[in-house]
């Protein structure tokens, strides 16, 4: 019986809450960081002069997950919960958000643009789970380096598994094709029984979400490996 509703489970909002949790984080952390700038005394303010643009790109990631996971949660999105098979996998390729990956069928593909961001993240819902992937472009001139880079991402990752009531299981550093910095986020989803993988890139200005949700077997099976491994840029 458990497995059977365990099936039953619609898993795109929970990508979705992920992608508001992250972004919830992201904002609080840089408005309280701008408070503390703007009543700080002088001896303070080249301080916070000196972190003002990983906090501003902190903001605006924030606000980006929160529109496009709001916008995503309320427009009724449901895959068919058909599950897929090896062969029914095909490489879809974004031009515009240069990169591609293997899903199950053409995923389905929504877009947002608010405050000059454009958000985009394209979805594919099976029975047991969900593969997804998703990307936005910070502002021009915002361009995270060294540690600022891994603040962005670590609080993306403490506020998406926060909201989704997740226990962090491990979390490495990686890189995109050996260059652009990453963290990989492997969490237990005790609310629906499952496991989640997620991996979250800075590449220059423009941020990449891979995530798969879903029941444990799910997650290890040939086909959520391939679509995990199949992400690349172009």
């Amino acid at each position: 019986m458990h497995l059977v509703l365990f099936a039953e489970l619609d898993w795109a909002p929970v990508f979705l809450w992920g992608l508001i949790g992250s972004g919830g984080a992201l904002v609080v952390l840089a408005l309280a960081f701008f408070y503390r700038a703007m009543t700080a005394n002088r001896e303070e303010s080249k301080s916070f002069e000196d972190g003002q643009t990983v906090y501003m790109g902190s903001l605006v990631f924030g606000i980006a997950l929160i529109i496009g996971g709001l916008y995503f949660k309320t427009s009724g999105f449901a895959g068919s919960g058909n599950s897929a098979t090896m062969s029914s996998f095909t490489e879809f390729v974004s031009k515009e958000g240069k990169f591609k990956a293997s899903f199950p069928g053409t995923p389905k593909e929504q877009s947002q643009s608010a405050l000059g961001i454009k958000f985009k993240m394209y979805m594919v819902e099976e029975a047991d789970g969900v593969f997804g992937v998703a990307y936005f472009d910070l502002p021009a001139g915002t361009n995270p380096q060294g540690a600022q880079v891994d603040s962005i991402l670590t609080n993306a990752r403490k506020g998406m598994l926060q909201n989704m009531g997740a226990t962090l299981v491990k979390e490495d550093r990686i890189t995109l094709q050996g260059k652009y910095p990453g963290h990989e986020v492997k969490a237990d989803v005790p609310s629906k029984g499952g496991e989640m993988y997620c991996s979250i890139y800075l590449v220059n200005s423009r941020a990449y979400l891979v995530m798969i949700l879903g029941k444990q077997d799910w997650l290890n099976s040939d086909k959520a490996r391939k679509f995990l491994n199949s992400f690349a840029l172009r």
